[in-house]
């Protein structure tokens, strides 16, 4: 049986003895196992290790053995080989106990909102020891408040360059089929501004910019701000942000935006049992664009659905994604052109740490787009009229490599096609992008 071989790292932490196996077992693998649970008793867990893992070479693949292996290697600080054997037990009937060591797992890898997400998953599970625990644990995290803290003050840079295949004045502008070479720098902060009733409240800032060496028209900066609040609601975390931003293309002014976000989170999910976290957002901004690009004033709406999941080959997120532009469009005599889309777009991503520096990603994205109303244009002298309609696919990649509690080095990937049912807007691009990152 699995249970009497548990090494109980959940119930007296941070570590206690591992249990022997049953001597009824005389198989290689199973005289392996129960060696490397002798030396780990005997306080020798580098010499445990190997023994445990001669056990899984040789065929054992109990949970009790993955569970072992995660305890050894928590104790040697090998978080993510930890977190590894601990996502196997996920899919099983020890999925409360595998999420509460992973919650210890992140708490002391320093991942305090992770180890918060796993935490409470445990709390609404059927497991009344465990959910009594992992209240402990959110107790000792968050002492004070109902709302999960956040420092008071948060800071964010990055600086990188990059080569992108397609440089696109404007998103929904054909393909130029010309590449370039860039930079790239973001900063952005937050500050905790206290307390207002029930809801906890923030101001914050970023600033953005990417110029290209060669394509010069289609360099961008953008500036925004904003103050947000959010409080719980029964199970639920809701909030809500007001925000301003002012963008700019190659030198001239683009747009202002100015909107409203509201999202509530539930951790786990209530209304779609499995996941560890989903949340629901709904956005809207008005748009006063510059001139020359009037065609772009109107509205912008969003609706929103994200979830995460916790499984053995990572962390899962995934998101589904409605947004509709109504835009003033361009109008000239008898042509008309629509700049006003519907997006219908789902994403799954996959992060896995390979090493307790490095972590890899990689995704996938569809997004079917049609636009409000059919172009008319003149083709030589004959006035033809066709609504456009597009499909893109989106491939992504990702390396973390970890230098300092503070910083990270960070490469991208990402691959566009795009088919339409206007030729000039269909293209392929290629962007790659390595930076530097600072997490203040």
């Amino acid at each position: 049986m699995f249970r009497p071989l548990l090494f109980c790292l959940l119930l007296w932490l941070p570590v206690v003895a591992l249990p022997q196996s049953p001597a009824t077992d005389a198989s290689p693998g199973a005289v392996a196992m129960a060696r490397g649970i002798a030396l780990f008793q005997e306080g020798k867990p580098e010499r445990a290790l190997a023994y445990l893992q001669d056990a899984a070479r040789l065929g054992i693949a109990s949970p009790a053995l993955k569970y072992n292996l995660g305890v050894v290697h928590y104790r040697l600080g090998q978080y993510p080989e930890a977190a590894d054997w601990f996502r196997q037990l996920l899919d099983t009937e020890h999925e409360a106990l595998a999420r509460y060591n992973l919650g210890l797992v992140a708490l002391a890898a320093g991942q305090d909102q992770q180890a918060t997400d796993w935490f409470q998953s445990v709390v609404a599970s059927d497991e009344p020891r465990l959910s009594a625990l992992a209240e402990r644990q959110l107790e000792q995290l968050y002492p004070r408040n109902d709302v999960e803290p956040s420092p008071d003050v948060q800071g964010y840079a990055t600086g990188g360059v990059g080569y992108d295949s397609n440089v696109s004045a404007l998103p929904d502008s054909q393909s130029s089929g010309q590449g370039s070479t860039f930079a790239e720098a973001i900063v952005a902060g937050a500050v905790a501004t206290g307390r207002l009733g029930d809801w906890q409240t923030r101001l914050d800032a970023a600033w953005y910019e990417r110029q290209y060496e060669q394509r010069s028209e289609g360099d961008a900066r953008v500036l925004q701000t904003g103050v947000s609040g959010r409080r719980p609601l029964a199970d639920w975390q809701v909030g809500a942000r007001l925000g301003v931003a002012r963008s700019w293309l190659g030198n001239q002014s683009l747009d202002t935006r100015g909107g409203m976000e509201v999202f509530a989170e539930d951790s786990p999910c209530a209304p779609v049992r499995g996941l560890d976290r989903c949340e629901l957002s709904l956005a809207a901004e008005q748009v006063w664009a510059s001139r020359p690009y009037e065609a772009y004033d109107g509205q912008w709406y969003r609706l929103q659905a994200r979830g995460w999941k916790a499984t053995a080959a990572g962390q899962l997120e995934g998101w589904l994604r409605i947004e509709q532009n109504r835009r003033r469009d361009l109008r000239q005599g008898e042509q008309f052109l629509s700049v006003s889309p519907t997006h219908y777009e789902a994403l799954i991503r996959l992060s896995h740490s390979v090493h307790s520096r490095l972590t890899l990603g990689t995704g996938l994205s569809a997004r079917l787009s049609r636009f409000a109303d059919p172009n008319r244009e003149f083709d030589g002298q004959t006035l033809t009229e066709e609504r456009r309609r597009e499909r893109r696919w989106q491939a992504e990649a990702s390396a973390d490599y970890q230098l300092t509690d503070t910083w990270l080095v960070r490469g991208e990937w990402r691959y566009q096609n795009q088919q339409s049912t206007i030729s000039r807007y269909e293209y392929r691009r290629q962007v790659l992008l390595v930076s530097l990152e600072a997490l203040l």
